[in-house]
């Protein structure tokens, strides 16, 4: 396990951030290798990010190599190369138990094997909450525009617009394989044009114009998110959009950005 500020984090970092690169072989991150599964909130990664470039053979992610417990509120945008190993992601190589919430990845992701994803390789028994990717996605097998494999759980409020392809088979705009089922991806997008992928184990396949409205979110089908000064779906204010920001996708609140969209016949504006 190798990461810019731990190898290995069983405890608590925050507000932190790392740039430079980073190799290694099996556990590789941009700022941490590993977090233990804890499951309890007590190994959690927050508030940080990394600009670094990551590289290693499996188990290779933008901010951590693997992901036991929590990371919320971070950031990846270097370059993560994987190997032959697999499990490689923009944000994440591997998750398994605990929690991914309100993270973003802008980082291109290359791996020549399997479970390939802009935000998590392999997503075990892990949710993700309220998360987007950005970057372009090339694997082998198992390869999405978020995540390339999700095994369980939930993957919820969520949405990629990355280029992805993929050598081998289950190749898909959100998700390479595994969120079809009960355990899936609920209310969340990528984008069929930008990502050149029309299928996805999972999620809901959108325009650049749908994904640019802010009722695709909020009150459009199977759309629940929580937008900064809406009311419909909570108070909690976890999204914001804003033409001019981010692409025109919408960006989590806690990046600082001006919400000026207009919603359900509201114009919602804060200074």
């Amino acid at each position: 396990t190798v990461g810019g500020i731990a190898g290995y984090a069983s405890g608590l970092v925050d507000n932190c951030s790392s740039s430079g690169t980073v190799l290694g072989i099996v556990g590789v991150g941009g700022l941490v290798g590993g977090i233990p599964d804890t499951n309890n909130g007590s190994s959690t990664t927050s508030n940080s990010h990394s600009t670094c470039d990551v590289a290693g053979t499996s188990t290779v992610g933008g901010l951590a190599g693997s992901n036991g417990d929590v990371v919320s509120n971070c950031y990846s945008t270097g370059m993560v190369t994987g190997g032959t190993g697999g499990r490689t992601g923009g944000l994440i190589g591997f998750t398994w138990y605990g929690t991914t919430s309100a993270c973003y990845s802008e980082s291109v992701v290359t791996s020549t094997g399997d479970n390939t994803g802009g935000l998590v390789g392999l997503n075990g028994s892990s949710n993700i909450n309220n998360c987007y990717s950005t970057g372009s996605v090339n694997g082998a097998s198992y390869v999405g525009g978020l995540v390339g494999s999700h095994q369980q759980y939930s993957i919820v409020n969520s949405y990629s617009i990355g280029a992805v392809s993929g050598s081998g088979s289950f190749v898909g705009g959100l998700v390479g394989d595994g969120a079809s089922g009960g355990w899936g991806a609920k209310n969340s997008f990528w984008n069929t044009e930008t990502s050149g992928q029309v299928t996805s184990s999972g999620g809901i396949g959108a325009t650049t114009v749908e994904m640019h409205s802010l009722s695709t979110y909020v009150d459009g089908v199977d759309a629940a998110w929580d937008f900064m000064f809406e009311s419909l779906n909570g108070s909690s204010d976890i999204w914001g959009m804003n033409a001019t920001v981010n692409g025109g996708y919408p960006y989590l609140a806690w990046q600082g950005y001006t919400h000026t969209e207009e919603c359900c016949g509201i114009i919602d504006i804060t200074d």
